[in-house]
């Protein structure tokens, strides 16, 4: 999640909690500090009550374009 675009993110139904954490950890430095908004991330995703919506819009964005 952390590696999409904006654009692509915007397809992803996230709670806005997620969705700050994951543009929090876009403008961290790869340090101790990204680390740790990794796990942040992490911990809010198994939070999630039904996490389908998002796996189901991320392969979306992921298959390739020519099977569209």
């Amino acid at each position: 999640l952390v590696k999409l675009t904006p654009t692509q993110l915007r397809r992803v139904p996230l709670p806005e909690e997620l969705l700050a954490a994951i543009r929090t950890a876009q403008a961290i430095p790869q340090r101790g500090a990204h680390k740790r908004q990794l796990q942040l991330i992490g911990k809010l995703m198994r939070r999630l009550d039904d996490p389908e919506p998002i796996r189901t819009a991320l392969a979306t964005l992921m298959a390739p374009r020519h099977l569209s």
